[in-house]
């Protein structure tokens, strides 16, 4: 178990930067997709419109990005959305991801984090507003 958790974390290291050494890791290339969304989520943090994303079948994506490229790559879409959700948490933003099978179920598949993680920030939010 150890040794494949200290796999996944040097999977996600990107570059390695100590007193000045700089290593970039060859495993660490970005997804073809990764710009492209980096883009939309200035767009959306520069927004002040209020804006709901509805992402159906979102599970069934994830599945679906696993059996054509691979558990890594649905992984980082999994990372990148649980960021972005977090950067857009004081903006207008809002998504609202369904599907018929459950995204719990699909991460746990995936043996990435745990899905609390991944649900966390939507959980964090709310809570926040409760507290406000």
């Amino acid at each position: 178990m150890a040794q494949r958790d200290s796999r996944r974390l040097l999977k996600r290291l990107e570059k390695i930067d100590f007193h000045g050494i700089k290593i970039e890791l060859s495993g660490s290339k970005q997804p073809a997709w990764r710009p492209a969304a980096d883009e939309f989520l200035n767009l959306l943090k520069e927004s002040d419109a209020p804006l709901l994303f509805l992402l159906d079948e979102f599970p069934a994506f994830l599945n679906l990005v696993v059996k054509k490229t691979s558990r890594d790559e649905a992984e980082a879409a999994l990372n990148w959305f649980r960021s972005a959700r977090h950067e857009l948490s004081d903006s207008s933003a809002r998504f609202l991801v369904t599907g018929s099978i459950g995204l719990k179920s699909v991460v746990r598949a995936l043996a990435s984090s745990p899905p609390s993680m991944i649900l966390m920030s939507a959980k964090s939010r709310a809570q926040r507003r409760r507290s406000s």
